[in-house]
């Protein structure tokens, strides 16, 4: 799933550094100035974490934003047409475009849009648990869930989109290694702040797309060789069931996301999970693994007692545990 996630983002940033919106949208797609800036903020981003440690290295992927826009500014790409429209203070009104109004397709609907978001976002606790290094309960996972849940009322409540976790995010941890949920918190702080005051959140619009998409090809690199790293120490890679779930799985992951016109004449609730490359992925691996793998469990296998399932007898102060 976490290889998946990350590969998956990567035409996302390819599309960014070319400019965005693809060829037929803009003009200037693929533009080599939108290449060349791409790759001189993926370039400092590498330099950075190269040679530099500690508080700047943990800034590499902001830096290069910074530098970037700088140099993009001085080349004639920057405008800040937005930043002098914008007013310098603005209260969100709740329900600006009306009273919630309860429509059954709607709902339905929304709820399989849900459906697939939560499937991304155990992905990204997955992901976020390996690379902090620590041990991913259902109670985690549960409680990260409700959490996205709460912040898509709010979403709604305030005129914005359902809110859901970045897989982005992933990366930036990665790459950053600042791994603090204090730092989260201070994040959501500043956001809010921002928020208040839009002439200070346009300077964010003024970030050529191009100078995002160098900062996002490490960073979603990063989050595929995340999930390579831990195939690699948790699978048997001689067995050939397990070469099977893994090809088929980031083939079909990675086809729908390039492909979304592949299922346009399927119902709509196919299209819905298949069009969606790390759904439809981590839904083959799961099937797969159950169909090729459930019968190979050997005897050493079931000798050996997961470190989880010890952790949850003692805290349940199993009493077979203590007379062994």
């Amino acid at each position: 799933m976490i290889t998946i996630v990350g590969l998956s983002l990567v035409p996302v940033a390819i599309n960014n550094a070319a400019g965005g919106g693809g060829a037929a949208k803009n003009p200037q797609y693929g533009d080599p100035k939108y290449l060349a800036m791409a790759f001189l903020v993926t370039l400092i981003i590498i330099f950075v974490n190269k040679y530099f440690r500690g508080y700047l290295r943990a800034l590499s992927v902001l830096l290069g934003i910074i530098v970037g826009t700088v140099v993009a500014f001085l080349m004639g790409m920057v405008s800040f047409e937005e930043v002098a429209t914008a007013k310098w203070f603005s209260f969100i009104s709740p329900f600006y475009f009306g009273t919630p109004v309860f429509n059954l397709e709607a709902i339905v609907s929304m709820s399989l849009v849900s459906l697939v978001c939560l499937v991304e976002s155990v992905g990204v606790f997955i992901g976020l648990a390996k690379i902090c290094n620590k041990e991913l309960s259902t109670k985690d996972i549960c409680y990260g869930i409700r959490g996205e849940g709460l912040a898509q009322m709010l979403g709604g409540a305030f005129n914005s989109f359902p809110y859901t976790t970045f897989s982005q995010n992933v990366g930036l941890v990665a790459l950053s290694k600042v791994k603090s949920r204090y730092v989260c918190a201070a994040s959501g702080m500043i956001l809010i702040c921002l928020g208040l005051i839009p002439k200070i959140a346009a300077l964010i619009t003024i970030i050529p797309l191009a100078v995002i998409g160098g900062a996002m090809i490490p960073m979603f690199g990063m989050v595929a060789a995340s999930g390579i790293k831990m195939l690699a120490s948790f699978v048997d890679f001689s067995k050939t069931s397990n070469l099977l779930v893994i090809s088929c799985s980031l083939a079909i992951g990675l086809g729908s996301s390039l492909s979304h016109e592949a299922f346009v004449k399927l119902p709509n609730i196919l299209q819905l999970f298949l069009g969606h490359g790390i759904v439809s992925g981590s839904i083959t691996a799961v099937l797969l693994n159950l169909l090729l793998n459930s019968d190979t469990v050997s005897d050493s296998d079931t000798a050996d007692t997961d470190t989880n399932t010890i952790a949850v007898w003692t805290q349940n102060g199993d009493e077979r545990l203590s007379s062994l």
